[in-house]
This record gives structure tokens, C-alpha cells and sequence, in this order.
């Protein structure tokens, strides 16, 4: 199936398709599209049967990792004044106020947006 998408892919560019070579070209690609969802789906079972098999020795890893993801991510403090706030309150308002500042419109006024609709 590869061999004869790339022949026809080859012959496009040449000059244009007859139907039978469209049609051709379009079942291709669909039995193509075919093989590699089902090669996916293979491979997605492949790796819940690993996980099956030994997840339960790498538990404790993944957590630590995932763990150590989530405290990176998160906003431990913040800097308001001058001043080094570690409330997470505080911290949330701040930071909410930071982009309300920055996401806010200069101009509030807009021009009104008339859409013609159908009514039958």
C-alpha cells in the first residue's frame, strides 16, 4: 500500500489523477489510516499489559516524580511591595489582580455587530 500511495503521490505531481487513480490513491490512504490505528491500538495495549505486569515496582518512582512536578508548578509565593508573601489567599488574590491588570480592554466601547439571521 505504501509503495503504490507513493507512486501515485509521484504521478500528482506530474499531472493530474485520473478517477480510477483518485480513486485508488483515496483507498490507500484509508487502509493506511487503518494500519496505523490499529498499530496504535496495539501499542496501547502492549503498554497497559507492561504496566499490568510491572507497574507495581515503579509506583512509588512515578508518584515521586509526578510529586515533584506538582510542587514545581505551584506558585509558592509572591513578591507584593517589595515583600515576600507566602499566604496562599494572598497569593491568589495577587496574582488575580496581576492579570485582571493586564487582560483588561483599554477601549470598552465597541462597535455593535449586526448579524443577519434567517427567520422562516
Amino acid at each position: 500500500m505504501k509503495v503504490q500511495t507513493f507512486k501515485l503521490l509521484v504521478i500528482m505531481e506530474v499531472r493530474l489523477l485520473s478517477e480510477e487513480e483518485e480513486w485508488a490513491l483515496g483507498e490507500c490512504k484509508n487502509g493506511l489510516s487503518e494500519l496505523d490505528a490499529h498499530h496504535m491500538k496495539d501499542l496501547w495495549q502492549k503498554s497497559r499489559s507492561k504496566w499490568a505486569s510491572y507497574g507495581d515496582d515503579n509506583t512509588k518512582y512515578f508518584h515521586g516524580i509526578i510529586n515533584v512536578k506538582n510542587s514545581r508548578d505551584r506558585i509558592h509565593g509572591v513578591d507584593v511591595n517589595g515583600q515576600w508573601i507566602q499566604n496562599p489567599r494572598i497569593n491568589k488574590r495577587e496574582v488575580r489582580k496581576v492579570f485582571k491588570q493586564r487582560f483588561t480592554e483599554d477601549c470598552s466601547d465597541r462597535p455593535p455587530l449586526y448579524v443577519p439571521t434567517s427567520s422562516n
